[in-house]
């Protein structure tokens, strides 16, 4: 059934792919607490920015929450263009090295 509404409306259109700068995109949940003695949503994201250095490929954002919710880790996704994209929790400073180095 048409409605009046419809016919006012302006044909959609799919939204405009763009490329962005960046290849690898890193989102840490900023809800998770972190182990106790580990980095924060906040830390992991400076650890990575501070470890990395100046990269335009790379981009590290804090976002809500994923779900997952873990008791002593922050939840960190990471996603490249073109593959699939990797959920790990990270508890300990020796694991924000690792991830760090599996960024470069």
């Amino acid at each position: 059934m048409l409605w009046k509404s419809d016919l006012a409306k302006p044909a959609s259109r799919p939204p405009e792919p763009v490329s962005p700068k960046w290849q690898t995109l890193v989102l840490v949940c900023e809800k998770c607490k972190g182990a106790r003695h580990g980095p924060d949503a906040h830390g992991i994201r400076k650890g990575i920015k501070h470890r990395i250095g100046k990269n335009k490929e790379l981009r590290v954002l804090e976002t809500g929450c994923m779900g997952i919710c873990p008791d002593d880790a922050v939840t960190v996704c990471v996603t490249r263009l073109a593959r699939p994209a990797e959920v790990v929790l990270v508890r300990s400073e020796s694991e924000l090295d690792a991830l760090t180095d599996s960024l470069r």
